[in-house]
C-alpha cells in the first residue's frame, strides 16, 4: 500500500522517459486562436545556446508561396532548453504576452489563419536549410490542414509537438500524421496554450484532458507519461469510506479537472490531516493513466500542499445533458431547477434532468439526501466521474444538494467536510455549519421533548430528520422558556428559524433559534435510533462533533464503570 505524504519540498522530478537530443530548433507550439490570439514557440534541444542572427521563419498566405520572410531581432538567442515566443501583439489570453519573447503587431509571422503555411529556416551565407514547415506553401487547404485525423486541425486549434520528437521535418504529411498516433503534434482546443517551456514538468490539467474527438477516443494523449499539475482539490473522500478518491481542477473551464486514485489517503500524524482537503492548493506529480474512460493521475509520487486556496474555482453551471460530456470529466459542475425522474436507479444511483436530457447522480460520497422519483431540486453541484459506462454527477456532502420548496433538510444544516471535522477538536471554527446566520424553514420529529434538559431560565429540546443517522439532529434553544409550546418526544413539528453556533470548548454546538410559531404537524411519530456499534465510537470526532445529542444513542449489553464522574465510559 502506498501512503501520501505532506511533502514541504520536493528536490527534483525524474520525467518517465528519457529522451533524444535534438540537433536543431524546431516549432514546439503553434496557436491558431480567436481573434488575434495567435502564437509560435520555437524550441532549443540541442544542448547548447544558439544565436538566431542564423534564422528566419518564411511565411506562406493562401497557398502562393514562400512570399515574405520573419527576421529575428538583433542578439537574440535561445539558451539550451529554452524556447523562442512569438505572440500577437493584440492577443489576450492570459498568460500569452507574459510568455512571449517578441510581440508584434500587423503585420507580422504572427497574423496567420489555418491556411497559412510558416517555415522554420537556418541561412549561413548562401546556403539556406530548410528545418521544419506547418503546413504547405504552394496549397490552400481552404480553412485549414488536417493534424492527426482531426480536420481543419491548423484552423481553431492549438498544436504542441510531442515530447518525443527531437527534430523538425520539412515532411508536412509525416508530421501531421493521420492519427492521433501516427502525428507528431498533440491538437488542443481553441485558446490553449502552454507557452513559455516545451517537455514541461508541469503541465495544465487540459494537457491531460483534452481530446478533440470525444465521440472516436476519449483516451488522455498524455496516457502513460509521468506529469506534475497544480491545482485546488474541489473534491475530497474524508467523511465516507472511498479512501482513495480525490479531485483537482486548476481552472474554472471545461477539461480542467482530474481525479487522483490512490489507495491509503486516511493517514492521521497526532490529529493533522496528512493528506489532502478540499479547498488545499496542491502540486502532484503522478502517472496518467485511463480506467474503464476515466482518465486518472496514479502512482502518486509526491505532493506540496501549499495551503488553503485564495481562489477556489467555482462549480460550473451546466445543463443536465452537458454534465454528461467528456469535457466536463473530473470537473465540479452544479445543474440547476431539475426534477428527480427516476429516484432509485439501482447501486445508490437516481436520475435527474432539466429539461434537457438525464443525468446519474450517485453516491460516492455521503450526502444524505434520500431522493423520491417526481421531487424537484433547487440546485445539485458534484464533481463528475464516469463509471460503469456512464458519466455521474458525484455530490460530495449535504450543502450541495438544495431542496426546492419550503424546508432545508436537518443534514444540510449539520454536515461539515470531513476535513472539517477532523479539526473540530484543535479549534473553534471547523466544524461551524455552512448555513450560519441563514434564516430557515425545517420539519421533524422531535427526539428530546421541553422539560427534559436543563436550560437556565430558557427553553431546549431537539429535532431529528425522519430518515435519522449522522448528522440528522438538531438542537433547539430561547433563553426565553414561553418561546416553545410543549412538546413531546415523537411529535412532528415544523418550524422557521436561524443557525447559530454556540461554543462550549474547542468545538461548537449548532442551534436553531426560532423566529415565528411552531407548528405541529402529528404525534406518536416514530425515529430511528443511531446505534453505537462499537464501544469507542462515541469517541470518534466524526460522531461527537456532528451534534450527537440530537440523535438517540444507545448501546447493548454495557457495564457501568462509574457513577462519580462527570463524563461517564461505559464497556461491553
Amino acid at each position: 500500500m502506498r501512503n501520501l505524504l505532506r511533502v514541504v519540498l520536493v528536490a527534483s522530478i525524474a520525467m518517465s522517459s528519457v529522451f533524444a537530443q535534438a540537433t536543431e530548433l524546431f516549432f514546439s507550439e503553434y496557436i491558431e486562436g480567436s481573434s488575434n490570439n495567435k502564437a509560435l514557440e520555437i524550441y532549443n534541444g540541442t544542448g547548447s545556446a544558439i544565436d538566431l542572427a542564423d534564422y528566419q521563419i518564411a511565411q506562406s498566405s493562401n497557398g502562393g508561396g514562400w512570399a515574405f520572410w520573419h527576421v529575428f531581432p538583433g542578439g537574440a538567442s535561445i539558451a539550451a532548453g529554452d524556447v523562442w515566443v512569438i505572440v500577437n501583439s493584440s492577443a489576450v489570453i492570459a498568460g500569452m504576452q507574459e510568455a512571449s519573447d517578441e510581440s508584434l503587431a500587423f503585420p507580422s509571422v504572427v497574423i496567420h489563419n489555418g491556411d497559412d503555411a510558416r517555415a522554420l529556416v537556418k541561412i549561413v551565407g548562401t546556403d539556406t536549410t530548410w528545418i521544419d514547415i506547418i503546413g504547405v506553401p504552394d496549397v490552400d487547404p481552404g480553412t485549414g490542414w488536417e493534424v492527426a485525423g482531426v480536420t481543419d486541425g491548423t484552423k481553431d486549434h492549438t498544436l504542441v509537438r510531442k515530447s518525443t520528437v527531437t527534430s523538425g521535418t520539412t515532411n508536412w504529411t509525416a508530421s501531421a500524421g493521420t492519427d492521433a498516433d501516427s502525428s507528431q503534434w498533440i491538437v488542443y482546443y481553441q485558446n490553449f496554450h502552454m507557452l513559455g517551456a516545451h517537455n514541461q514538468a508541469e503541465v495544465p490539467i487540459a494537457a491531460i484532458q483534452f481530446v478533440p474527438q470525444p465521440d472516436s477516443t476519449d483516451a488522455s494523449p498524455l496516457d502513460g507519461q509521468v506529469v506534475t499539475i497544480s491545482g485546488v482539490v474541489t473534491s475530497e473522500f474524508w467523511g465516507s469510506s472511498s479512501n482513495r478518491y480525490m479531485f483537482v481542477q486548476d481552472a474554472e473551464a471545461a477539461w480542467s479537472g482530474i481525479m487522483l486514485f490512490e489507495f491509503g489517503w486516511d493517514a492521521f500524524d497526532g490529529g493533522s490531516i496528512t493528506g489532502l482537503a478540499q479547498g488545499d492548493s496542491v502540486t502532484v506529480t503522478g502517472t496518467v493513466a485511463e480506467y474503464f474512460g476515466m482518465t486518472e493521475l496514479i502512482d502518486v509520487t509526491s505532493v506540496i500542499i501549499h495551503g488553503t486556496a485564495m481562489n477556489p474555482p467555482a462549480p460550473m453551471a451546466v445543463t443536465t445533458l452537458a454534465a454528461n460530456d467528456e469535457q466536463y470529466e473530473s470537473c465540479l459542475v452544479m445543474v440547476t431547477d431539475v426534477d428527480i425522474t427516476n429516484g432509485d436507479d439501482g447501486n445508490g444511483e437516481w436520475i435527474i434532468d432539466d429539461g434537457s436530457g438525464p443525468v446519474s447522480v450517485d453516491d460516492r460520497w455521503d450526502y444524505y439526501y434520500f431522493p423520491t422519483t417526481g421531487d424537484s431540486l433547487a440546485s445539485i453541484t458534484g464533481a463528475m466521474e464516469y463509471t460503469f459506462s456512464a458519466a455521474k454527477l458525484q455530490p460530495r456532502l449535504a450543502a450541495d444538494v438544495v431542496e426546492a420548496g419550503e424546508f432545508v433538510r436537518i443534514q444540510r444544516i449539520q454536515q461539515v467536510r470531513g476535513s472539517d471535522l477532523m479539526k473540530a477538536p484543535f479549534d473553534a471554527v471547523s466544524d461551524t455549519s455552512y448555513l450560519r446566520q441563514d434564516t430557515v424553514s425545517v420539519t421533524g420529529v422531535v427526539t428530546m421533548p421541553t422539560g427534559l434538559s436543563f436550560a437556565g431560565d430558557g427553553v431546549k429540546f431537539n429535532l431529528a430528520d425522519i430518515h435519522g443517522g449522522p448528522w440528522s439532529g438538531i438542537m433547539f434553544y430561547n433563553p426565553d422558556s414561553t418561546a416553545y409550546p410543549v412538546l413531546y418526544e415523537g411529535d412532528s413539528i415544523k418550524a422557521t428559524g436561524w443557525v447559530d453556533e454556540y461554543q462550549t470548548g474547542p468545538s461548537g454546538m449548532t442551534e436553531f433559534w426560532i423566529v415565528g410559531p411552531i407548528t405541529v404537524l402529528g404525534v406518536g411519530n416514530s425515529h430511528r435510533a443511531f446505534i453505537v456499534s462499537h464501544d469507542r465510537s462515541l469517541l470518534n470526532p466524526a460522531l461527537s462533533a456532528a451534534a450527537p445529542i440530537a440523535w438517540i444513542l444507545f448501546r447493548k449489553n454495557v457495564i457501568v464503570l462509574s457513577r462519580s464522574c462527570n463524563f461517564c465510559f461505559c464497556s461491553s
